[in-house]
């Protein structure tokens, strides 16, 4: 007879739910694109409108192309040139920055 994971009382054990929250959030190795099927599913009313609009477009790549790429390569040379700025680093992220 199939055994389920519950105590005399009815109630779900702990590890139990432990292991079903976990399972809920990671998933399965085969389940790996449901997680960016929801994120999909979230994104796509916000760039929708953006998609529509020239200007708009634009003006999201230009700060796409800002965000992603120019900021953290400021942020290196100003590491490089100002050594305080590392301690700075280290205190904000934990110590769990780049180092050269």
């Amino acid at each position: 007879m199939y055994r389920t994971n519950t105590d005399p009382a009815g109630a779900a054990t702990l590890p139990y739910l432990n292991a079903a929250i976990r399972e809920l959030v990671v998933g399965h190795y085969h389940m790996w694109y449901v997680p960016m099927l929801v994120g999909l599913d979230l994104v796509i009313p916000l760039l929708r409108p953006i998609a529509r609009n020239d200007r708009l477009s634009r003006y999201f790549i230009a700060l796409s192309l800002a965000f992603a790429f120019l900021l953290p390569q400021a942020w290196d040379v100003a590491l490089e040139l100002v050594p305080k700025l590392q301690t700075l680093k280290e205190f904000v992220l934990g110590g769990c920055g780049r180092r050269s």
